[in-house]
């Protein structure tokens, strides 16, 4: 969602974006985001000094709009994220070296875009008339009027619906990636696949990456062309053919998708101690919208708020914590895990 403006405009319109967490309060993040954040991560220390650390799963990429209108939606275009950043406000990159410099965020590779192109595209190029309507306010997708329970159909990035859109898929990932390391000066380790859809034929192009690890959850929807999407279960330590090791979340920080925030951290609080017991590490779920402002100041106060206090409640019930970002675990989990069950 853009801005305040436009989610009132779309509002005015019929589109029902209060109904859809992400539209109701997800946009790109400003610099009071962010330092309210860092300043709460860098806050909570855990048994060997480490700032608490989030990893920030990266899309590196969105849609130049003003280039795919002048083509007249005839070529897909992108621009990097950080100059989406720099025409909403100048500063804010700088502010995610900073939290990378002071180790509360670390970045790893989420998409190009978590968008499905050529879905996009192909709406586009018809005039579907809701797709243009949030193309008209830069917003990739958007939903019918008639939607009861709103969901953009263009987030699932990797699915497809056709053969030869395989390899253009492939060729996005591994361009991305590229992006990624331009961006930030090393290698993504890990990778976190949208809406946890892809096809297993891509593990072997990002093992030539230099993706060691696949983040995710319990199970990973497989695009299947005239099929339903297969489902495979994965667990953490588990490694597939070319060695890469999945590490699965186990645990929610979601306040933002809470009807009722009141047992927020107690609820999370359970799944940590869950995971504990199993002798497994607790790897938290938690999305950029619950800590996004500018749209409704409310939500991004409120979770910063609750995030400090499940960071408090986390060191006192274990003082041995170890705080670590994704790659991190899979480096420790690399040492000691030798499963090769696929």
């Amino acid at each position: 969602m853009p801005s305040k403006e436009i989610y009132n405009y779309c509002l005015k319109q019929g589109y029902r974006v209060d109904k859809n967490v992400y539209t109701k309060y997800d946009s790109l993040e400003t610099s009071e985001d962010l330092s309210q954040l860092f300043e709460v991560l860098s806050r909570h220390n855990d048994s060997s000094g480490n700032h608490a650390v989030m990893t920030a799963n990266t899309v590196v990429a969105n849609p130049d709009f003003e280039a795919i209108r002048a083509c007249q939606f005839e070529q897909y275009h992108y621009e990097l994220f950080t100059q989406s950043l720099e025409r909403r406000e100048g500063a804010t990159f700088a502010i995610w070296q900073e939290g990378v410099k002071e180790k509360v965020f670390r970045p790893q590779f989420h998409a190009r875009e978590h968008i499905n192109i050529k879905r996009w595209m192909d709406d586009l190029s018809v005039h579907q008339e809701d797709v243009h309507f949030a193309f008209d306010l830069d917003m990739a997708g958007l939903f019918s009027k008639k939607s009861i329970m709103p969901k953009n159909k263009y987030v699932v990035a990797l699915s497809y619906d056709m053969v030869d859109d395989w390899e253009n898929k492939a060729d996005i990932l591994l361009d991305g990636l590229n992006i990624f390391e331009h961006l930030f000066g090393f290698q993504s380790s890990s990778f976190i696949p949208p809406n946890y859809v892809w096809d297993r034929r891509y593990e072997s192009h990002l093992h030539e990456a230099g993706v060691r690890y696949i983040q995710g959850t319990s199970f990973q929807l497989e695009p299947m062309v005239n099929k339903r999407k297969r489902k495979l279960f994965h667990y953490t330590g588990q490694r597939n053919k070319n060695k890469q090791i999945y590490l699965v979340r186990n645990c929610r920080f979601e306040p933002s998708f809470a009807s009722s925030k009141t047992n927020v951290i107690e609820d999370c609080m359970k799944m940590i101690d869950n995971a504990f017991r199993w002798k497994k590490p607790a790897i938290i779920c938690s999305h950029r919208l619950n800590f996004i402002g500018s749209i409704h100041p409310y939500n991004r106060s409120e979770n910063v708020k609750l995030l400090n206090k499940l960071l408090g409640w986390i060191k006192k019930k274990w003082p041995e914590v170890e705080f670590l970002s994704s790659d991190q675990l899979g480096n420790i989990v690399n040492s000691t895990s030798q499963s090769t069950r696929y």
